[in-house]
């Protein structure tokens, strides 16, 4: 679609829309004149005015130049003021809360993956960015880049049959903009005010009055120059984000002022803002681009009350790139606030953050990653709730920041922290007890784990629960490791809604990693040997290799005793108290099998990747491989044959055969064991899962004991049920 047209918002007429952004916005210039000649006159301009606003494109780049104070104060004051919060709730809209959940669209920190690794169940789904030689597929990349979820898509670029010569601000030598934003359907409160925020945004850049990129709206590039294309993708490759795109947005940008009107109240603290606890900012980082580093710490600096922010601690994790040398150090000389520290050898996130803590001098701890952008009130509801209980790790929503257009996208769902038994960080919806014991839908809620990346600690607190397993290398896993024994040891975290934060995620990690060691299994085997207790021999089951002794099939993970003195000192709860407590959605899997399921003759195995929006993909059967992976299942004495999301049942196809396919774990979705004559039988049908004739597919079929076809094994099997030592 081309033109600034807004596409048209259910129960909202476009001219109404149209009218209340024309009142709003009036009354915001108004109110913004009025409160200019109110304000101190020797505030001086917003930090991101300065020279060191331009990108590596700065000859060329429209977009980063000084920020005009006029949009920093829509950003910062007027966003804020109930006359005009109120006069976009006057929308007709009265579209029911989305309660669709698709885990796909939800953040999740799995930002580094290692394509060399071979022995990993997360790796396969990144595999195809790069070629038999280990290179990126560009190719593939470009597909990449075209792909969105959402179908609700706003666009503004030069309206059909204008003089075009009127939009060089649009269209240039290299490439035409146009502005894209995404949308959940059915957006209410807050989230649809942001989104006609963001749509006010859009027809201010039609208009020239406004930077693309303003009020978080993504970018896309048409007709671009071939040259100047290929540096884009060039540019995308180094940083598994489109950092061309980075450039053009300013870095010190407007975004909508995300919270609800709850978390503007005083009654919603536990004390007031002047008498919260001071916080250092630990910003670390390795070769990040330049424009989402600096537009990292502007917005801290500009969105967080300056008698709470004490410092922001950039540590350099010995990044190589040049802009990161000289320039920075001269940045930060004109900084207020700002500190950096280099490492001279490369010690990876946790070695990297330690020495972050080591030199903060604040009370509270945060952490933040260098490719973030923070929103209007983000640290007051964090340093809240550590000065409520000092043991309580406090964690923003995380909202996203696409990685091909820069769009900062709103996350509308209570969502939790959680983890699979392949020890990955994943994200869930709050139970309906939760949201019964809340004060109000914007309160803030427990978390059986955290993202990792952002959060606020007392240091104090951190310190006496042992701070980093120092032991853990690069990335990955600390986030586990931390979130067993804060809930373990005495402590809590939470999500506070009140406080959102975006961040760019990345599908792939774009630095080199250690080969001398599994970089991915490296530190999860750390979490697992000291905090898991027997449950750890279930994730180590997901390694294969079984015709291996234990130490050969999971590899080397370092000396944990120390971690283990900590625990014992600490006197810390059992990991089966940390399941039935806090992470009481978890499965406990009570096993009868598990491992492969294999036919012996033809010596295959049932094979599928069990993700959520698999459901109804058929279970193949192909060469056993021993190595787990998409070949691995629970059989558990429920009847149910799972790996992480879903279950195996059957659904009939157009020949009336009953395929065997991937399947919500429901109630009546089981199987039966025949030990004697090795049959798996499906309840519902009372068929037995069957190898085609041509051992291309499984089916169900009427049992026959004299069919090979039908006879199945399992690598472990004890029918009267399995304690997990036995997978050891």
């Amino acid at each position: 679609m081309s033109g600034p047209a807004l596409h048209k918002f259910r129960g909202v007429n476009k001219c109404q829309v149209a009218a209340l952004v024309s009142i709003w916005f009036m009354t915001i210039m108004l109110l913004s004149a009025v409160d200019a000649q109110l304000q101190p006159q020797d505030k001086g301009p917003s930090l991101g005015d300065s020279e060191f606003c331009a990108g590596p494109n700065a000859s060329r780049d429209k977009a980063c130049p000084a920020y005009s104070q006029e949009t920093e104060q829509l950003d910062k004051d007027t966003m804020n003021d109930p006359e005009s919060v109120s006069k976009w709730s006057e929308s007709e809209n009265t579209a029911e809360e989305n309660t669709d959940y698709n885990q796909s669209d939800v953040p999740n920190d799995s930002e580094n993956i290692n394509p060399e690794q071979e022995n990993n169940p997360n790796i396969d789904e990144y595999r195809n960015m790069f070629d038999e030689n280990g290179k990126f597929n560009r190719d593939l990349i470009r597909d990449e880049l075209k792909k969105d979820e959402y179908d609700d898509v706003e666009e503004a670029g030069i309206p059909e049959g204008s003089d075009e010569t009127q939009y060089d601000h649009i269209r240039t030598p290299i490439y035409t903009i146009k502005l894209q934003s995404a949308y959940e359907d059915n957006l209410q409160g807050s989230h649809l005010q942001n989104r006609y925020m963001q749509k006010w945004a859009m027809d201010e850049f039609v208009s020239g009055r406004m930077k693309p990129g303003e009020m978080g709206n993504g970018i896309v590039l048409e007709d671009m120059d071939i040259d100047e294309n290929t540096k884009k993708e060039m540019m995308f490759i180094d940083h598994a984000f489109a950092e061309y795109i980075s450039e053009i947005v300013s870095v010190n940008r407007t975004l909508p002022d995300r919270r609800d009107e709850w978390c503007k109240l005083p009654t919603s603290y536990f004390t007031t803002f002047d008498k919260l606890p001071k916080t250092s900012v630990i910003i670390c980082f390795h070769n990040e681009a330049w424009s989402t580093l600096i537009r990292s710490i502007y917005s801290v600096l500009n969105r967080s009350p300056d008698h709470l922010l004490h410092e922001i601690i950039l540590v350099d994790d010995a990044s190589t790139m040049e802009h990161l040398k000289e320039k920075l150090e001269e940045f930060v000389l004109v900084t207020p606030k700002l500190k950096l520290i280099r490492l001279s050898s490369r010690q990876g996130l946790v070695r990297t953050r330690m020495a972050g803590i080591r030199a903060a001098e604040a009370e509270v701890l945060t952490f933040l990653d260098s490719h973030i952008e923070a929103t209007t009130g983000w640290l007051e509801p964090l340093l809240d709730r550590v000065a409520r209980n000092y043991k309580t790790v406090a964690t923003p929503v995380i909202e996203a920041i696409d990685e091909k257009t820069f769009q900062y996208k709103f996350v509308t769902m209570d969502i939790m922290g959680t983890f699979n038994w392949k020890l990955e960080f994943d994200w869930s919806p709050i139970s309906d007890e939760q949201k019964k014991n809340r004060d109000h839908k914007w309160a803030p809620y427990n978390s059986p784990t955290m993202a990792g990346g952002l959060f606020a600690i007392h240091k104090e607190w951190f310190q006496h629960l042992g701070l980093y397993d120092e032991g853990m290398e690069i990335w990955g896993g600390e986030n586990i490791e931390m979130s067993f024994r804060q809930w373990m040891c005495g402590g809590s975290i939470e999500i506070v809604p009140c406080s959102r934060v975006g961040h760019v995620f990345r599908s792939w990690s774009p630095y080199p990693w250690r080969t001398d060691i599994n970089v991915l299994t490296y530190n999860p085997l750390r979490v697992a040997e000291v905090w898991m207790d027997d449950y750890r021999f279930l994730y180590y089951d997901r390694y294969g290799h079984w015709d291996k002794p234990l130490d050969q099939r999971v590899g080397y993970f370092g000396d944990v005793q120390p971690r283990r003195d900590l625990r014992e000192q600490l006197q810390c709860n059992s990991f089966q108290w940390y399941l039935d407590n806090v992470a009481v959605d978890v499965p406990q899997h009570h096993l009868i099998a598990t491992g492969e399921i294999f036919n012996i003759d033809t010596k295959q195995c049932l094979d599928q990747e069990d993700k959520v929006d698999h459901i109804g993909k058929q279970v193949h059967p192909f060469q056993c491989h021993m190595t787990a992976g998409n070949q691995y299942w629970m059989f558990r004495t429920d009847g149910k044959i799972l790996r992480d999301y879903l279950c195996i049942g059957s659904q009939q196809n157009e020949a009336m055969e009953h395929d065997v396919v991937l399947v919500p774990c429901e109630d009546h979705t089981f199987w039966h064991y025949d030990t004697e004559k090795n049959w798996l039988i499906y309840n519902e049908t009372m068929t037995c899962l069957t190898l085609h004739s041509q051992h291309d597919k499984v089916v169900l079929d009427e049992c026959d004991e004299f069919s090979s076809l039908q006879k199945w094994f399992f690598t472990h099997m004890n029918p009267g049920g399995m304690q997990y030592s036995d997978l050891a």
